[in-house]
């Protein structure tokens, strides 16, 4: 593993089109990344429906060790943090939101388990790079579904946005 820097800088990534994104890290781990249609999620005809996007990440290499031992089995990570990983992804949201119309969810993946660590670090990601401009609102907060919205603080649409989260809830 490779020893964060204390300034590092963001992984250059590939531009696949259609708003989807590879990146590698100096250890080998190939990220994607990607921002799509998330209208869906809230009721039709709201004006900022448009605007939004679901973001969605995961390393697309590194597949986790599964022990087994009797009926249960244990998954066994090896420590893949990389600080680069986190400055990337907060560089491409940041690039996402130079749009003050733009509006950003995310569900975390719950296929192995981790969705609350997965949540956990987004907050933490969230409240380093982005609480002083944007406001974040969580909708669904575990045991099984943990998904966010994020918008700018001065985005035109704040009330109607507030107004319809009550609603984006409710699907959850």
């Amino acid at each position: 593993m490779t020893l964060p820097s204390v300034n590092p800088s963001p992984y250059p990534w590939i531009d696949n089109g259609n708003d989807t994104y590879d990146f590698s890290t100096e250890d080998g781990i190939n990220y994607h990344f990607y921002f799509t249609e998330g209208a869906s999620y809230f009721p039709e005809g709201l004006p900022f429906a448009s605007q939004v996007k679901m973001f969605g990440f995961k390393p697309t290499n590194y597949e986790p060790k599964i022990q087994v031992k009797g009926k249960f089995a244990k998954i066994k990570l090896k420590n893949i943090y990389d600080s680069r990983v986190e400055i990337t992804l907060v560089k491409a949201i940041k690039e996402f939101f130079t749009n003050p119309q733009a509006i950003l969810t995310y569900v975390c993946l719950q296929s192995d388990g981790r969705q609350a660590e997965r949540h956990r670090r987004f907050n933490i990601m969230y409240q380093r790079h982005f609480a002083d401009q944007f406001i974040k609102r969580n909708f669904a907060e575990g045991p099984e579904i943990y998904a966010s919205i994020i918008f700018r603080n001065d985005n035109p649409y704040l009330t109607d946005i507030e107004d319809s989260i009550a609603e984006f809830e409710d699907k959850y």
